[in-house]
């Protein structure tokens, strides 16, 4: 039957927990230039339906006007994740695509729109359905050739785009977490796993963590979604079994892609490993999850509804719950990334540059986006924690006692805390504020969005506003970044000359053309002064500005020399803190990574790279960063990298 009446859900006083006396808020509805009003916000009403009260105008609506706490279990539409005022359009009717799609097809008609980024396709019934329509009326709509649409999909490790996507490839988050890792120093996982622990008597096991976060948002925060898809499953299985929703659960818990698709094979093989764990961990629901495996990606409305409510699961329940309770290293804790895997290797990074090249060579790459948990140079900061375990634990076990004494509610929301101000250094009081309440009522531990504890956050504010009353800690935690900042440095420039010359097409999010130190949504959607990064390209000392504009003209002025990737293994006692490639046999790019730890065993000592011929033998190779000149060959890496942490070798003079 079809639905009626869709519940919207009024923001009515959100200290209040008394939902009769909330929904009694109709009571207030007016009608104000015919539209149903409440307060500041307004509803529209159906031509012909607005005599009378404004209660009696409601009541003949489409819609029923209710608290927001409802949305939990009486919701029935398609919402964002958990974000009720964010309704789904059915994208799959030609009529509402149209209409919703008129004014963005017209800009790419005019030229005015050179590519499109979808955000959140996993939330469709159909993304590549969608996204064939998108691609033949952005086609019949321009007479430039193919648009460029790119996606904002998070794939798994090793998880390819679905090979009915029309789209180039995606926004870019595997990509963020593979170069991310290259900076994370495998052994510091030992020293910081044990510090964490013991410090906060926390589990440094991230599974354990996303697999509560997970139950958590599926029982609490998605309940609506999850009664509809157990009684659809009881349909469809001609039968209620009685552990049908437990056994949902538990495939939702254990599996590890956002989606299952039912052409992918990697992501069929993930669903049937998920099944596997799910019998594991619950034998006596064998039944109820086998029919869960039988449907969850047949082309029904289960097998729809299984896959976006997977999605928004994994999505509130590890990005948005989890990644806020573990903190054993911060700059893990990233959209696309896994805090259980610490660090990556060189020979991973460059197998995901040759398949980028391979398969989707104008893919988005990037380092930074509206979604981050933490601007792309916090996370090169606290980096470096990874290489400095023991420096670390003696700055933050004090810090942590001067915290007991100023009212910290806990240790794992203090660990939480002192890296945040370390990684996002300086901010004021207020920045700081206004973040740990975000990520405290994210973590959904002591206080949550939900539920506010208000007496938690008010001395988690107390707090943090104590830390910043006292000049003699906030200088000793200046003084602590000090001593990490040449190595963040290198850290930055390396990630950004990376990402801004391997293949894909680059992307620099808002302001990051400059150092950027902010923090998740509202803090890093704030507005950028250009004016300043207008001044500042003029002259380029700025070395990580100077590097952005260096790499971006060079792919302007000589497209053709970022063809290709061929990775470039140095030689010697440091060979592990080179990463080297080349683009075609134009382009060299060269960075360090573990800085630190390579400064203290002695430098590069008798590394080496062979530098190749290059597009033209007899010419030498001249770093486009620095003007320092060298010819093909055994290099040592202390000259190639003389002045600065990377080097971007392009074609120089002829020798004679």
């Amino acid at each position: 039957p079809r639905i009626t009446k869709i519940v919207i859900n009024m923001g009515v006083g959100e200290t209040t927990t008394d939902i009769k006396k909330m929904d009694a808020a109709v009571n207030d509805l007016k009608l104000v230039d015919g539209q149903l009003a409440y307060y500041d916000q307004r509803f529209p009403i159906a031509p012909g339906t607005g005599e009378g009260t404004p209660q009696q105008v409601h009541e003949r609506q489409h819609y029923r006007l209710t608290n927001w706490r409802r949305a939990n279990t009486e919701l029935n539409y398609r919402r964002f994740c958990d974000i009720t005022s964010l309704i789904g359009l059915r994208v799959e009717d030609p009529a509402v695509f149209n209409a919703s799609h008129r004014v963005l097809l017209d800009s790419v008609a005019r030229g005015r729109t050179d590519g499109l980024r979808i955000d959140h396709p996993d939330g469709l019934a159909n993304p590549a359905g969608y996204l064939a329509d998108l691609a033949g009326a952005a086609d019949a709509a321009s007479d430039r050739g193919p648009t460029w649409v790119v996606v904002e999909k998070v794939l798994a490790e090793g998880e390819p785009l679905p090979p009915d996507w029309q789209a180039a490839g995606t926004t870019g988050y595997e990509t963020l977490t593979v170069i991310n890792g290259l900076l994370v120093d495998p052994m510091g996982e030992e020293p910081l796993s044990r510090l964490y622990t013991e410090l906060t008597g926390e589990t440094a096991d991230f599974a354990l963590v996303a697999d509560a976060g997970k139950r958590l948002i599926a029982r609490e925060v998605l309940a609506t979604e999850l009664a509809r898809l157990t009684r659809l499953l009881g349909v469809r299985e001609s039968g209620p079994f009685e552990g049908l929703q437990d056994a949902l659960i538990e495939v939702f818990c254990c599996l590890d892609v956002y989606r299952p698709f039912a052409d992918s094979a990697p992501t069929v093989a993930a669903l049937d490993s998920a099944t596997r764990a799910a019998l594991a961990r619950k034998p006596e629901l064998r039944a109820e999850i086998e029919a869960v495996r039988a449907h969850a990606i047949d082309e029904d409305e289960f097998g729809i509804r299984f896959g976006q409510t997977a999605a928004a699961l994994y999505a509130k329940g590890v990005e948005d719950t989890a990644f806020y309770r573990h903190a054993r290293l911060l700059s893990l804790n990233e959209v696309g990334g896994d805090p259980g895997k610490f660090g990556h290797s060189v020979a991973e990074f460059h197998r995901h540059a040759s398949m980028l090249q391979s398969q989707t060579p104008t893919a988005m790459t990037t380092l930074s986006t509206h979604d981050t948990k933490r601007g792309e140079d916090v996370r090169a900061r606290l980096a470096v924690l990874s290489e400095l375990p023991r420096e670390w634990e003696r700055a933050v076990r004090g810090w942590l006692a001067r915290g007991d004494k100023l009212g910290c509610p806990d240790d794992r929301t203090g660990y939480f805390f002192w890296q945040t101000l370390v990684g996002a250094w300086p901010l004021d009081v207020e920045r700081a504020a206004r973040y740990m309440e975000k990520a405290t009522r994210e973590a959904k531990l002591a206080t949550s969005w939900q539920a506010p504890d208000v007496k938690y956050d008010e001395a988690v504010r107390a707090f943090i506003t104590d830390v910043f009353g006292d000049a003699q800690l906030l200088s000793e935690v200046e003084a602590f970044v000090d001593t990490l900042e040449p190595f963040a440095r290198a850290n930055s420039l390396t990630q950004k000359l990376i990402q801004l010359t391997m293949p894909g097409v680059p992307d620099t999010y808002q302001g990051c053309e400059l150092p950027s130190f902010t923090l998740v949504d509202p803090d890093n959607r704030g507005a950028v002064d250009f004016d300043v990064r207008r001044a500042a390209v003029q002259t380029l000392l700025n070395e990580k500005l100077r590097l952005t504009a260096t790499a971006l003209r060079l792919r302007r002025d000589h497209p053709n020399w970022f063809d290709g990737y061929q990775p470039i293994a140095a030689l010697g006692p440091a060979a592990d803190h080179a990463i080297a490639f080349s683009r075609s046999p134009t382009v060299v790019v060269i960075a360090t990574r573990f800085s630190a730890r390579l400064e203290r065993s002695g430098g590069w000592r008798e590394t080496f790279l062979a530098l190749p011929e290059g597009a033209v033998p007899g010419h030498t190779w001249v770093d486009a960063l620095s003007g320092l000149e060298h010819e093909a060959g055994d290099v040592p890496l202390d000259e190639l990298l003389k002045n600065s942490p990377v080097a971007l070798l392009v074609p120089g003079v002829i020798v004679t």
